[in-house]
């Protein structure tokens, strides 16, 4: 079964991809199933099945995280489960600026604009609590793009050792101080996609986030991370099971070894 693990339709703000236009490009492309990666939200259930008969197509909806550390996918939790994320957070992340503004003697307001416009922004390590604890995969998006602090961390590391050796530097973040923590928060993790279908992530955004799931021991999926029609299963991940509607992403890294496919071109510049 093949599948495009991670886009975003028009739900998303930066995308104009239709519903239709993504399964009319899947079927074209020879994909079983697409899975709808909004940003930060989740499609409502109703709404995937009624795409799902008018299209006679495998759609399951998943979404995109956006952390401090990165952007996550996250899969096998009700639609529901985003808006209780957010609220949570929201409602702590208030209560904890309340308590700082009323201690400190003067809150600039750069500051105070600095803090609001990441008030949604996930700890990793309470995403992952919460995704799991409703039944949920996590999968680390693009992770060693020119902007990740992983990447960030794996070009400080290359420099300071004269290495690009991914066990070691995987060794390196658990004996690095800022970073010790890392390796807990990856080992908590279901995997990470290591072929991202954007040009931007092509030739060696990827190679290294291949290179980075098999230093921690993880599976490692595609998604074409399509915001347009032709971006549609650029890429995807093979599962040996035969399609079905109920599957689930955790079952199916439990029970079965992804494997990465290209699909289509790569193009050197997105239009």
């Amino acid at each position: 079964m093949l599948i495009d693990m991670h886009l975003h339709t028009r739900r998303s703000k930066d995308s104009s991809l239709s519903f239709t236009d993504a399964v009319e490009e899947a079927k074209k492309a020879g994909v079983d199933a697409i899975w709808v990666t909004e940003h930060g939200r989740f499609t409502f259930e109703k709404e995937v099945i009624e795409m799902m008969e008018r299209h006679d197509f495998i759609i399951v909806g998943g979404a995109e995280f956006t952390t401090r550390i990165g952007h996550f996918l996250v899969y096998d939790v009700p639609s529901t489960v985003g808006w209780s994320l957010e609220r949570d957070l929201l409602l702590r992340r208030l209560k904890e600026l309340e308590q700082e503004i009323q201690c400190s003697r003067s809150f600039p307001v750069q500051r105070l604009e600095s803090r609001l416009t990441r008030m949604l922004d996930f700890e990793i390590s309470d995403l992952i609590r919460l995704v799991h604890l409703a039944g949920g995969v996590v999968i680390w998006a693009h992770p060693m793009d020119d902007w990740s602090l992983m990447r960030q961390w794996y070009n400080r590391f290359s420099e300071d050792q004269g290495t690009s050796d991914m066990l070691e530097f995987a060794r390196w973040l658990g004996e690095n101080e800022e970073t010790q923590w890392w390796p807990n928060v990856i080992k908590d993790l279901d995997g990470f996609e290591i072929l991202n279908g954007s040009s931007k992530r092509r030739g060696v955004c990827n190679l290294l986030a291949k290179q980075v799931a098999e230093a921690f021991g993880k599976p490692g999926i595609a998604g074409s991370d399509a915001h347009r029609r032709d971006a549609v299963a650029r890429v995807a991940t093979r599962f040996d099971v035969e399609p079905a509607r109920d599957l689930r992403i955790g079952d199916l890294l439990q029970t079965t070894s992804p494997s990465v496919e290209i699909l289509k071109p790569f193009p050197i510049h997105e239009r």
